[in-house]
């Protein structure tokens, strides 16, 4: 899969080693030009402009409970 030029893709726990490396190796090979991050400390004003900038969601932490909130964030 390649992303389109103008395609954003949002990392839900993006700093971790997981999303570290996505945005090191794998995105950039795969085209990715804009790569934004959520992470647990993001200010819940932000996360829904994030949120409308991003064309795919990527989520990257193996904790459980970022799993629902993922889940609401992509709902809202």
């Amino acid at each position: 899969m390649k992303f389109s030029s103008s395609s954003a893709v949002l990392i839900v726990g993006g700093r971790g080693e997981f999303g570290q490396f996505l945005q090191r190796d794998i995105l950039p090979s795969l085209g990715a030009n804009s790569v934004l991050t959520i992470e647990r400390d993001t200010p819940a004003e932000e996360r829904p402009a994030l949120l409308r900038q991003a064309r795919h969601i990527v989520l990257a932490t193996p904790l459980a409970d970022y799993v629902e909130r993922a889940c609401q964030l992509t709902c809202q």
